[in-house]
């Protein structure tokens, strides 16, 4: 009797249990929807790194979302659907990280961070990248530390040819920044004193 009863109050808790993880799946698409347009809003260096790519958050919504439809329903047929379709988007996530993620987002890599002279809480980073056989360019502002850390996009360039590139970036005082191209051109930023945001951004595609 005992038996038959702890049965019967697993198979009620199993369809609580599901809903419960489809809900999760649901609410992890949003946070990362939300987190991403916050992260872009106000460049919170904190909010960029956790949301900059959807991948990661995508997969673990699909697991909830396929482990939960499997608990939700007693219909097996159901049950299989629901984990085939989620379990097939989790794989193919896993996959796409796995071989094609850097060709389609340029397999950024950290190559430079020079901090901001006279004491300055500020750097700037540089990342090299690749678009085909193309090298890519892209260089951004860190200013301050810890939680409040912000992370502000300053320039890209994409090398396709020689003249195109990027030769070198520098600091010209606290508050600005020297680019010098393949070609010779120089390119001087500007920063506001206060927040380390650039007066404008640089983009040679």
């Amino acid at each position: 009797m005992t038996r038959t009863t702890n049965t019967r109050t697993t198979m009620r808790r199993r369809p609580v249990a599901g809903a419960a993880l489809i809900l999760g799946g649901l609410l992890i698409a949003v946070v990362q929807g939300v987190g991403h347009r916050l992260g872009e809003k106000t460049r919170l260096l904190l909010l960029v790194d956790a949301f900059e790519y959807r991948w990661g958050w995508w997969c673990a919504a699909a697991v909830l979302l396929g482990v939960g439809g499997w608990l939700v329903t007693d219909r097996f047929a159901l049950r299989v659907a629901a984990a085939s379709l989620f379990g097939a988007v989790a794989f193919a996530l896993l996959l796409f990280r796995l071989t094609l993620f850097d060709f389609f987002s340029g397999g950024w890599e950290v190559t430079q961070r020079l901090d901001a002279p006279d004491g300055v809480d500020r750097s700037v980073q540089v990342e090299e990248g690749l678009a085909v056989i193309d090298p890519l360019w892209r260089v951004t502002v860190l200013d301050g530390s810890g939680p409040g850390a912000r992370h502000y996009p300053v320039a890209f360039f994409n090398g396709d040819s020689a003249d195109h590139g990027l030769a070198e970036v520098a600091w010209d005082g606290p508050d600005a920044l020297r680019f010098v191209l393949g070609e010779g051109e120089v390119i001087t930023v500007r920063l506001d004193p206060e927040t380390g945001r650039p007066e404008r951004e640089i983009e040679r595609p």
